[in-house]
């Protein structure tokens, strides 16, 4: 097989959804499975850290990175950071379902 067939068959398998600007995407602190590209728009990575302080931006995100990854892979675990869509008026996500 081709590259191009095994990237159409990767797209095959992906959901899409959209976000609103301010819209929490991931959660920090949640059990999740998902992992997410980023097809249209940014988004933030924000973080609370030990001692409850909230950190904000720490990271933008484009299009073309992707997040969520490692519950996706390793199981369910708790998510680290927090993923806030930012552009206007809505951000396209492509993501993989976790396995369930």
């Amino acid at each position: 097989k081709t590259e191009h067939d095994f990237i159409r068959f990767v797209v095959s398998k992906l959901g899409t959804c959209f976000a609103t600007p301010e819209e929490e995407i991931i959660t920090q602190g949640e059990l999740g499975l998902d992992m997410y590209f980023i097809a249209k728009g940014d988004c933030a990575v924000n973080q609370i850290d030990q001692d409850g302080v909230e950190h904000l931006a720490v990271q933008l995100l484009v299009e073309g990175d992707h997040f969520g990854k490692y519950p996706s892979f390793i199981g369910v675990h708790a998510r680290a950071l927090s993923y806030l869509a930012t552009t206007t008026p809505w951000q396209d996500l492509y993501f993989r379902p976790g396995e369930r």
